[in-house]
């Protein structure tokens, strides 16, 4: 049901800041249910985001997200880099 409602949640909404709210989140719920390859599509758009709206929160969101990526693909060295 979460991953049917972040998808949902992120289908309707179009506002670049609104979507770096929910992609951190949907990283989350997306690796819980085993999709990695959208949990890497929601992470680098999360990047994208916050490349373009640079801010110190935006920048941790998105290495936290990176982190959990990359360990979740068994990559530790890599999560270690960014987290």
């Amino acid at each position: 049901m979460a991953v049917a409602s972040i998808r949902r949640a992120l289908t309707e909404t179009t506002e670049r800041l609104d979507r770096a709210r929910l992609l951190p989140v949907g990283v989350q719920i997306l690796l819980a249910v085993g999709d990695g390859e959208a949990a890497r599509g929601a992470c680098a758009e999360l990047e994208e985001i916050a490349a373009r709206q640079p801010g110190a929160l935006l920048e941790a969101l998105a290495a936290e997200a990176r982190g959990a990526v990359e360990l979740a693909g068994g990559d530790a060295p890599a999560a270690l880099v960014v987290l």
